[in-house]
């Protein structure tokens, strides 16, 4: 198994392989065999390769906060709020925290940073740093979260260094997510 790690990792660094986005690294991995679960181990293993580590660590990212993202949605009662229980997620995990928390590292919500660090640990044995959590590119992150949840937002400059950058007006929609109907599209076309 960790020659099928580093033989996947060797052809990154030959640029073999060159995935751009979480979509392309997942489906690297799947088909090479490999669980989305080990990417703590392919960033451990890619120490010189910042662009395969910086790229793990934004899907791992993606994934814990995707559960956070479904679980609220699940436990809204009141359907007329959801747009603005979306909303408030969406702050409380990309937003930067206000002045009363201006002394967490690194600038997320202390409350979150402590759920990322023990959700990460414990579902891909990585430990994220607060230099690894600076780094992250928040539009990544939203871009690969409304993939995974099928959030659809409104088209405009969200500021990311607010403590608010999402409101309830920017939630335009749910999209159902089929990973198992949206892979076989991919493989067979449309109906």
């Amino acid at each position: 198994m960790k020659l099928r790690f580093l033989s996947w990792v060797a052809d990154f660094g030959s640029l073999e392989l060159s995935p751009v986005d979480g979509r392309t690294l997942t489906d690297f991995m799947h088909t090479r065999g490999l669980q989305m679960r080990s990417l703590g181990r392919v960033v451990k293993l890619s120490e010189k390769l910042s662009h395969v580590q910086s790229l793990c660590v934004h899907e791992m990212i993606v994934r814990a906060f995707k559960h956070i993202v479904q679980s609220v949605i699940a436990a809204t009662s009141d359907m007329r709020q959801l747009a603005l229980t979306i909303a408030a997620v969406l702050n409380l995990l990309l937003g930067v925290p206000e002045s009363e928390f201006s002394g967490s590292s690194p600038a997320v919500h202390p409350l979150v940073w402590r759920w990322l660090v023990a959700f990460l640990k414990k579902r891909y044995q990585y430990e994220l740093t607060g230099q690894h959590y600076d780094d992250v590119r928040k539009y990544a992150i939203l871009r690969g979260l409304c993939h995974k949840v099928g959030i659809e937002l409104a088209p405009r400059d969200f500021v990311m260094d607010s403590a608010f950058p999402f409101c309830k007006q920017d939630i335009i929609s749910l999209v159902p997510v089929h990973n198992k109907l949206r892979a076989h599209l991919q493989m067979e076309g449309n109906f």
